[in-house]
């Protein structure tokens, strides 16, 4: 990851993939910890 700007209702990722599944990688973790921190606010 290069850079990236959290902007009110999305974020901007300058990223270099790497061979493989980086990216994608990247993508299915920060999903998984939304998720925790929705599912953290409404408990």
């Amino acid at each position: 990851m290069h850079a990236y700007v959290l902007m009110t209702n999305h974020v901007h990722l300058l990223l270099t993939p790497s061979p493989g599944d980086g990216v994608s990688g990247l993508m299915q973790s920060i999903g998984r910890r939304y998720v925790q921190y929705v599912k953290k606010l409404r408990s």
